[in-house]
């Protein structure tokens, strides 16, 4: 599995990431999981899948679309959002809404870790309220 997030490096065109898992976080931006295919090869899983073909342009800019295999028409995809001209970094946060809402893949979020601080916070509140 590869991670793919907002700082990833973008591969020349003719490559399709295959998305397994959307991770999203509390504290950070989404980021995916998944494999690279050159040239929307399918690989030998032949469950459906969503796919990210990302190209960088010569501004810096990102277009980014999303696909998800069609479940009736073997080697047939379906558009399921399309963006031009994204911030480098921003892609992620643009796609996650349309590829948490597919039930082809998996969503994970990975909450913000507790502290002690909060725990001790947590004690003393209710210190206060049961001794009053």
């Amino acid at each position: 599995m590869t991670r793919l997030d907002g700082a990833s490096r973008i591969p020349p065109p003719g490559w399709a990431f295959r998305i397994s898992i959307l991770h999203t976080s509390d504290s950070a931006a989404p980021w995916l999981t998944g494999t690279w295919h050159h040239g929307g090869a399918q690989p030998a899983d032949r469950a459906c899948a969503l796919w990210l073909l990302l190209a960088e342009r010569a501004d810096g800019t990102v277009d980014a679309a999303l696909l998800a295999d069609h479940e009736q028409i073997p080697a047939a995809y379906r558009q399921l959002a399309h963006h031009t001209r994204l911030a480098p970094g921003t892609w992620t946060g643009a796609l996650a809404p349309s590829i948490a809402a597919h039930p082809f893949t998996t969503h994970i979020h990975h909450p913000t870790p507790r502290t002690g601080h909060e725990r001790a916070a947590r004690a003393l509140l209710a210190y206060l309220i049961t001794h009053r």
